[in-house]
């Protein structure tokens, strides 16, 4: 697409910003952001221990029944007594190590015995887990306890570097070969591997093939959301940006629900990765973008798709307000230079949108860091774990609508600093607020803060960076944010120094971050741009909707030539 030339934005203001037609392909993209909390969250229940000792082999063949001990169960914990070294707790309980146990040796089983410090030795034979077998997790399985303790946070780093590096492959994918294949083919490489993780018969293949799940399947959220938005004019941009996010909070609950019927991990990891396949039923009736078209030079696929939104959303005879320079016949056109291919490396070239890249980097890495470090620590706040998830996920719904009238009424800049700082600010309180239904109020504050912050923040680097380099900018915004989540999980850990330290550190970054923000353009009422040059004047040049909207308007018909003209 020439530059200067045709804007998707100026042929939406007369088919339809939100047409039946858009509303009907905006609702099968959203189903694709249905999936990735599932494998992004998933790591909360496919992990978890329990009350765990060392196993003692050399008691194996002991018969219960003969010493009066009637079930397994008895006569299981009666070998902990002795053959466990234990202290008591500050309340008067009794607390039994769990990594270590004494060395008995030939010595026969006896309720009555007593074993001295010098014999203890770190567990040799694996380890007696006090939980009902209906329920399985991959610290279970994989005996991922005491100093293999740290691998559930290992795997989901790995799930945040995998998602690192394919962000920036599947970003530069989608600008060159276009978002319907790329979010489709995100989506199969993420359930196959889902799949087979399913399968794992030891941690390194679970890590594995976790890490590749990640690669893939932020793909698919960022694609298919970039996808859905393409679709939508700029005045109706906020309910398009902040609904998209509420099909992913009902992803979200959703999990806690099949996780609580679902409790063995195998069979959990398999519903999560075959049911999203189902989409692939959608691939005959998605078009491709026609902003990624037009800016492919792809003008006669445009038309058919352009033609199609005036047909369903009942235009019959639309006329097009657009520029002057839509009327220019195909023999000026021909004569003007050849567009030169724009790339993300010609991003940084320009002042402005270096500046404008960097701030957004930074923002969406502070918002993923903070958002899944709340998603991720729910089990903290002392109630039942499917409910504690399923809350966090049920905050994230009003979350996400509520900033829908403030960002069109007040503008993308304000709102986004309003709930950054409210976020921060509730993070920092629940240091000063002891466990209890006060200190969950105060952290659903901040995760429903976040989750409005991080539905602007998408939405602002849609409308900030160009068509030809959307996906890839937004592709290496994902790779900075997932590079930096590696850290989160150990970010938790901190809490075994000082429990309020990881929200200490939440909270610092926000209020850092919303700062920050306060250097990004406005780009309500703008049309998204089309060129590296419409870009570097979003929110200083470019002209706002109602401006545009004043350019003469142009016969559909010849709207259609024009671009058939400009396609040979």
């Amino acid at each position: 697409m020439e530059q200067g030339g045709i804007n998707f934005d100026e042929i939406l203001l007369k088919v339809g910003e939100f047409g039946r037609y858009q509303i009907y392909i905006y609702n099968i993209l959203c189903l694709f952001m249905f999936v990735p909390p599932w494998h992004t969250l998933a790591i909360y229940f496919l992990s978890g221990t329990a009350e765990h000792w060392c196993k003692i082999p050399e008691w194996d063949s002991v018969d219960c029944e003969n010493i009066g001990l009637n079930s397994t169960r008895e006569c299981i914990l009666a070998k902990r007594e002795v053959g466990i070294p234990s202290n008591l707790s500050s309340n008067g309980g009794v607390i039994f190590d769990q990594c270590h146990r004494y060395n008995v040796g030939d010595t026969a089983f006896n309720s009555s015995l007593r074993f001295g410090d010098d014999t203890i030795i770190p567990c040799d034979a694996g380890w007696e887990y006090d939980v009902d077998y209906s329920t399985s997790t991959i610290d279970l399985e994989f005996n991922l306890v005491c100093g293999a303790s740290y691998l559930p946070s290992v795997s989901q780093s790995l799930f945040f570097a995998g998602g690192a590096a394919g962000s920036v492959v599947v970003g530069f994918v989608a600008d060159r070969i276009g978002r319907k294949p790329t979010t489709f083919i995100c989506l199969a490489i993420a359930s196959t591997s889902g799949v087979i993780m399913a399968f794992s018969i030891n941690i390194w293949m679970f890590l594995i093939f976790r890490t590749l799940t990640g690669a893939f399947i932020f793909g698919v959220s960022t694609v298919s959301y970039v996808f859905a938005n393409e679709f939508v004019g700029p005045s109706k941009r906020n309910v398009s940006g902040g609904f998209a996010w509420v099909y992913f909070s009902c992803g979200y609950m959703c999990l806690a629900l099949l996780a609580y019927f679902i409790r063995k991990w195998h069979h959990l990891q398999l519903v999560i990765s075959l049911a999203p396949l189902s989409l692939f039923a959608f691939y005959m009736f998605l078009p491709e973008s026609v902003r990624w078209l037009l800016s492919q030079d792809r003008s006669d696929e445009a038309v058919e798709i352009i033609s199609k939104i005036a047909h369903v959303n009942k235009i019959t005879d639309p006329f097009i307000a657009g520029r002057s320079d839509l009327n220019t016949s195909s023999s000026d056109r021909k004569s003007e230079p050849e567009e030169i291919e724009q790339k993300f490396t010609d991003l940084l070239r320009m002042p402005l949108l270096r500046k404008y890249f960097f701030n957004v980097m930074f923002n969406w890495i502070v918002n993923t860091i903070v958002y899944y470090g709340l998603s991720l620590s729910t089990n903290t706040l002392g109630v039942n774990i499917y409910i504690a998830f399923a809350i966090a996920g049920a905050v994230e719904i009003p979350g996400n609508l509520v900033v829908i009238y403030p960002i069109e009424y007040f503008g993308r800049r304000p709102s986004y600093v309003f709930f950054m700082l409210v976020g921060g600010v509730a993070c920092l309180a629940t240091i000063f607020i002891p466990q209890g239904p006060w200190r969950i109020t105060a952290a659903m504050v901040g995760k429903f803060a976040i989750t409005a912050s991080f539905n602007i923040i998408f939405l602002l680097a849609c409308e900030i960076f160009p068509t030809p380099v959307r996906n890839s900018a937004l592709g290496i915004c994902r790779l900075g944010s997932n590079v930096s989540s590696i850290l989160c999980p150990f970010i938790l850990l901190l809490g075994n120094i000082w429990k309020p330290l990881p929200l200490t550190v939440f909270g610092t970054m926000t209020l850092l971050a919303g700062g920050l923000a306060i250097h990004l353009p406005e780009t309500r009422g703008k049309k998204l741009p089309e060129t590296l040059e419409e870009g570097e004047n979003i929110g200083w040049k470019a002209q706002p909707r109602n401006d545009f909207q004043r350019a003469p308007p142009v016969a559909f018909s010849e709207l259609k030539q024009d671009l058939e003209d400009s396609s040979e």
